[in-house]
């Protein structure tokens, strides 16, 4: 189900890559939720929270913690909290890095990089994310009506 509506935001979006956060944006908060909720998860199984950050997928940082809140996953929102602050902090430091545009940089990126300790975390957390989407979708669907 969760899938399905992150094709249907992915439809929307289309080839128009730098009008994604506009594009997800302009839709409703139960498409902004699982759309920026499971790129997040995605994004930090794949390479933690440093690739989060590091791919466009991490703009909607605000739009995923917001996403978090609306499912009251409150393990996900605390975490999500702190690598934002950690993120805020170390920004101007890992934009360098991402700044010379090579897999050596983004490799390099990943060194005394305080946003790794949260990675365990996140994988440890023991709130089913994808159960309360699926939840959430079908108690609101109003939330998922095509625009």
């Amino acid at each position: 189900l969760e899938d399905a509506v992150v094709e249907y935001v992915g439809a929307k979006i289309g080839n128009n890559d730098e009008d994604e956060r506009k594009i997800v944006t302009s839709l409703s908060m139960g498409f902004q939720m699982v759309y920026t909720t499971m790129s997040l998860e995605a994004e930090v199984n794949n390479g933690g929270f440093n690739q989060y950050f590091w791919n466009s997928t991490g703009a909607f940082k605000n739009e995923a913690l917001e996403g978090y809140k609306l499912l009251g996953a409150s393990e996900h929102e605390k975490i999500i909290v702190e690598a934002i602050g950690i993120y805020n902090q170390h920004k101007d430091a890992l934009d360098q890095q991402k700044a010379k545009g090579t897999l050596k940089a983004f490799s390099e990126s990943y060194k005394d990089n305080p946003l790794n300790k949260l990675d365990n975390q996140f994988y440890a957390l023991k709130e089913d994310a994808s159960a309360m989407r699926i939840k959430f979708i079908r108690e609101h669907p109003e939330l998922f009506v095509g625009q």
